[in-house]
């Protein structure tokens, strides 16, 4: 198992290194052309945050009239809140598997991710890297193999100044995720230097053409050839050279990590598979058609609008096996060192997919092409305020006698009248001649502007209305006011500052990916072992080696040891045992992982309910435990007692339902009886009423036709 980086880079194998010095001198150029204004603007925003609010020449002009150049800093505070919200809700990186069968490597990666960030405690370096994000719009870390304090090696993320940096001037999409390189420049001594392997021959103070880190007006053209011209202070270093007066201890150093694209092919192989090779490296392809039986190799790229050829052709010097590819780009990952004009290094970078410096970046400035944090908006109401305040300290200061015009025939000693008096400034002497209404006449004094207090007032109340944070954000609520509407105002100022903290949830994933591959494929076997506590089987390490990060995902989830994710999960199990009171012991333990204590009492108490909850452990338990068994005796002895009974009595039911059923079934025929019964009864009276009926019509036509035949006289008589 390699144990170094150096081991996963190989030396750069190009001829043309002047072209590639002098194209590399020009993206520095470029590069800090576009970030110089960036910088200005960021020098600015951290002197504000540490209280530097007045320049050299404003506080001159100040002391010169007589004013203080007093300093209210209320941007520190602020951002001290966004940090502190950071610090309170830490996040943790946890990885997830694609495939059920990953789990055991997905394990140890979540315990060796654990350990290495706890040993480089890489929460604190990223708090420090989120609040250059909030302050400057940009935060940067590293993430290396160090082998300084453990000779096995830790995976370290440490923060970077900002300044330090310039990169693509054509990358706009947040954390920098689209740039193709970038620059770290550091002054280092002789000695660093030489513990970084490059010969000190090739020191210098300068590196591709800048020879002022810190003052260099970078939004300026740099000319490389008067370099030499340039101020500087950090001196050029050398071997005995001396220059300005003092010897030279310092060198400058440039990294530049680029992405390097080199064509691959990938290859359809004869058993269905497809492998990805180098167009001038395909022996072992050769190898394999030799050992197939065919007398050599040819590759055709694939074209969906021509059949695809398998098997072998024949030629002259035989059949040869076909294997069609598909052409495409493949990015790599390179680091370069320079000092002076000099390529001191170019090796390939130790993460092959990722670059070593990751970015967290605030909210965009799409026609500058850069970003800007929270205090940029807050630097003119804290300037204004500031300037607003040391007016009116100093008209409070002067105005209280008001000074007096007087003429110099009025008194005897005027010096002694100035220092007995008032202030040399309130005293303004008149000619003999000035028309004036008596020898000493006392200045009104003068009227204190109204509005001054309107404009410092609104100044200080835009603080709020700028960055979004609420007062109940900045503690500094004196009202009594109900809870839940503190957390409204509260998760107010966190929706505002949300593209922030979701800036460095994606700096998570990206920098998780690097962690991932450094964990696999730089910590030994014996280092794996002691993070896990026990030995790790050889396949599973093999599988660990050989796996290819990118094909897991990396989920962000907040930190067991954030203080409101504990508050959070227990208000959760809380509600679930206020639900379902019976599941309270199984949850115990969970409950007590959340709560604000320690580890170690964490595990104590978990094992102490653990230990208790066990029946066997205690005489009283035992005992419990032979009451029960005696109590699951009887139970089963009436159960088979209560089945017997119940047999029987599901017998006596059935018989008795056969008789119920015979009953109903004599009911039904003498029902069916009485039924038809009835019927003819009723059939036979319809008879006799249709008989009667037709005897009374018979009846009375008779007597219709006897009326009818007696004589028509009879009738008039």
């Amino acid at each position: 198992m390699p144990d170094n980086t150096e081991q996963f880079v190989r030396p750069d194998d190009s001829e043309d290194s002047e072209e590639f010095v002098a194209e590399t001198k020009e993206k520095y150029k470029r590069s800090r052309e576009h970030s110089g204004p960036w910088k200005k603007r960021t020098r600015k925003a951290q002197d504000y945050y540490a209280g530097r609010q007045w320049t050299d020449q404003e506080r001159e002009k100040l002391e010169s009239q007589g004013k203080a150049a007093v300093v209210m800093n209320r941007i520190k505070p602020r951002v001290s809140a966004v940090v502190g919200m950071e610090i309170n809700n830490r996040q943790e990186l946890r990885y997830q598997p694609r495939e059920q069968n990953d789990e055991l490597i997905v394990q140890l990666l979540n315990k060796a991710s654990e350990w290495t960030r706890d040993q480089a405690e890489t929460e604190d370096h990223e708090t420090e890297q989120f609040q250059d994000m909030v302050i400057s719009g940009m935060g940067w870390s590293s993430t290396m193999m160090d082998y300084g304090d453990n000779p096995d090696g830790i995976a370290m993320v440490e923060r970077r100044n900002p300044l330090a940096y310039d990169w693509d001037p054509d990358a706009r999409q947040a954390n920098l995720t689209d740039m193709e390189f970038y620059f770290y420049s550091q002054d280092v001594t002789k000695d660093q230097f030489k513990d970084m392997g490059f010969p000190i021959s090739k020191a210098s103070g300068g590196a591709l053409g800048i020879t002022n880190l810190w003052e260099q007006e970078e939004h300026k053209p740099h000319d490389a050839e008067n370099a030499k011209n340039y101020p500087t202070r950090v001196p050029m270093a050398g071997a005995d050279r001396k220059e300005r007066g003092g010897p030279l201890k310092k060198v400058r150093l440039v990294r530049m990590e680029y992405v390097e694209r080199v064509t691959r092919w990938r290859v359809q192989l004869p058993d269905g598979t497809t492998r990805i090779v180098d167009p001038e490296d395909t022996d072992d392809l050769s190898g394999m058609a030799i050992g197939l039986g065919y007398a050599g190799l040819q590759f055709e790229e694939f074209d969906e609008r021509l059949p695809l050829r398998s098997g072998g052709v024949d030629v002259a010097e035989g059949r040869l096996l076909v294997l069609p590819y598909v052409q495409q780009m493949e990015k790599r990952y390179r680091r370069a060192w320079f000092s002076g004009d000099e390529l001191l290094e170019d090796k390939l970078a130790p993460c092959p997919f990722s670059f070593t410096d990751h970015c967290m970046t605030g909210w965009r400035d799409e026609t500058e092409g850069t970003f800007f944090g929270m205090v940029e908006g807050l630097i003119d109401p804290q300037e204004w305020s500031n300037k607003f305040l040391s007016q009116a300290i100093y008209i409070y200061t002067v105005n209280p006698k008001g000074g007096v015009i007087l003429k110099r025939r009025a008194i005897e000693n005027p010096q002694e009248f100035e220092n007995k008096y008032a202030a040399p400034d309130a005293v303004q002497w008149a000619r003999d001649d000035a028309n004036l209404k008596e020898d000493i006449l006392e200045r009104r004094p003068g009227q204190y502007p109204t509005d001054l207090d309107k404009l410092t007032a609104f100044a200080i109340d835009s603080l709020p209305a700028i960055d979004g944070l609420t007062p109940e954000t900045m503690g500094q609520v004196s009202r009594d006011q109900p809870g839940i509407l503190e957390n409204m105002r509260k998760q107010a100022s966190m929706t505002i500052l949300a593209p922030l903290f979701n800036a460095k949830r994606r700096y998570h994933k990206r920098q998780g990916r690097a962690l991932l591959h450094y964990i696999s494929q730089y910590f030994t076997d014996s280092q794996l072992s002691r993070i896990v506590g026990h030995p790790i089987p050889p396949e599973l390490l093999q599988k660990l080696r050989d796996m290819d990060a990118r094909n897991y995902d990396v989920i962000v989830d907040d930190a067991p040891s954030s203080p409101n994710a504990k508050e959070y999960n227990l208000n959760i199990l809380m509600e679930f045992i206020r639900q379902a009171p019976q599941i309270a012991g199984a949850l115990t333990p969970i409950l007590i992982k959340n709560t604000p204590l320690d580890i170690d009492t964490q595990n104590e108490v978990v094992k102490a309910i653990e230990q208790f909850t066990k029946p066997e452990a205690t005489p009283q338990g035992q005992a419990a435990i032979k009451q029960i068994e005696q109590l699951t005796k009887e139970n089963t002895g009436l159960k088979s007692k209560t089945a017997i009974e119940a047999a029987k009595l599901a017998a006596k039911m059935h018989t008795e339902n056969e008789k119920l059923g015979q009953a109903e079934e004599e009911l039904a025929m003498q029902d069916d009886l009485e039924r038809d019964r009835l019927e003819q009864d009723f059939n036979l009276k319809i008879l006799e009423l249709a008989q009667e009926r037709d005897l009374a019509l018979m009846e009375m036509e008779n007597n219709l036709d006897i009326a009818k035949q007696q004589p028509t006289g009879a009738s008039n008589d």
